[in-house]
């Protein structure tokens, strides 16, 4: 939608001939990748525990600094919980020396780049995004298919065109820290609303498979 504004408000284009189609999500094949098992050693590090987890480039526009301050904060009250990054990126050395520097070797895990993330997130129990601005974050919608709720910020843009009618309470103001943490230990707090939560993500990425674009082409072209 976003995309859309800067087309008609930047080069005179006509409202009227302006549609928006997402890109498709091959949701059978996402999650026939997800089955995948994860190695003896990741299995370790997920084994007994609630799983965080964040995927994108290291860098300051994903901010993975600020959710490794935010993990910090949430490790204090609750021991069972840690925090999976998949991605490579310069800021590597910066945020495991912070991760060292708080202590949280043995429950901050940083994988490189993963070929095929979905058995991570597969294994995960929430997807937190916490980027200060993407295009449209595909992430969130490979993450919901794979059943994770998703705690984003409302960065500019796409989270908010995802994250919509019962997913709203998931979307947080960006760098409103405090109420990220709250929104986690919503989640953290009641099993029931992490199962809830899962169901509002399978159906919403339903709205991103294939067929579904597929019928919003048609529908343009009357076909």
């Amino acid at each position: 939608e976003s995309a859309k504004e800067d087309v008609i408000n930047n080069f005179n284009v006509d409202r009227e001939k302006v549609f928006v189609i997402y890109n498709p999500y091959d949701i059978d094949k996402i999650n026939e990748l997800a089955q995948e098992q994860l190695s003896e050693d990741y299995q370790k590090f997920f084994h007994n525990s609630r799983v965080i987890i964040n995927t994108g480039r290291l860098s300051k526009q994903k901010n993975q600094e600020e959710l490794i301050e935010i993990f910090y904060n949430l490790s204090k009250k609750y021991d069972d919980i840690k925090l999976c990054i998949l991605g490579e990126g310069f800021l590597k050395e910066k945020l495991l020396e912070k991760i060292a520097n708080l202590g949280l070797e043995e429950r901050i895990l940083l994988t490189g780049f993963q070929k095929n993330p979905f058995p991570f997130l597969k294994n995960s129990n929430i997807f937190a995004l916490t980027s200060l601005y993407e295009g449209f974050p595909n992430v969130l919608l490979e993450a919901m298919i794979c059943g994770l709720p998703v705690v984003s910020y409302d960065c500019e843009s796409g989270p908010k065109e995802i994250l919509i009618n019962d997913l709203q309470n998931l979307l947080v103001p960006t760098n409103d820290r405090k109420l990220f943490i709250k929104t986690l230990e919503n989640l953290l707090n009641n099993n029931d609303l992490i199962k809830q939560y899962m169901i509002f993500s399978i159906n919403r990425s339903n709205d991103f498979s294939k067929n579904h674009i597929i019928q919003n082409w048609k529908n343009i072209f009357d076909i």
